[in-house]
């Protein structure tokens, strides 16, 4: 559903460009790829082709962890990462965990370098605290 949404954005996008910011949404399977390391960031890397980039001012990469939904983001023009959780307190992205240090590596040393954005280790991680509270 998730990945079936983020298909549905990018339409949005395409067919009114001029009233939505260009992004690329990666399916979660990425994700889920990179943080159980059943193929290399290499692998993950060639699933996706210049084109799919090109021109793009965010990028958004869906995870679910624990059972739990977040989502992952690169601001390309602000030059930063950060993540959404709609639970601050549950900590499965903060900047200590395993999951953001590989899939912050990937983006830095092999996704964004590919594409022409080498400047990418200086990105900040920031941690995010003004999203709105998800109700149970």
């Amino acid at each position: 559903v998730i990945n079936a949404f983020f298909k549905l954005l990018k339409e949005r996008s395409r067919k009114f460009s001029k009233a939505y910011i260009n992004h690329h949404s990666f399916d979660s399977q990425a994700a889920n790829l990179l943080i159980k390391g059943s193929r290399s960031e290499q692998e993950v890397l060639a699933r996706y082709k210049p084109d799919h980039l090109s021109g793009v001012h965010k990028l958004f990469l869906p995870l679910c962890l624990s059972d739990h939904w977040v989502l992952f983001y690169v601001d390309i023009n602000a030059k930063k990462f950060s993540c959404l959780d709609p639970y601050q307190s549950s900590g499965i992205l903060s900047l200590n965990s395993k999951n953001v240090d590989k899939i912050l590596q990937w983006f830095k040393s092999f996704l964004l370098p590919e594409f022409g954005y080498k400047d990418a280790n200086e990105w900040p991680y920031v941690a995010r605290t003004d999203i709105p509270q998800q109700k149970k």
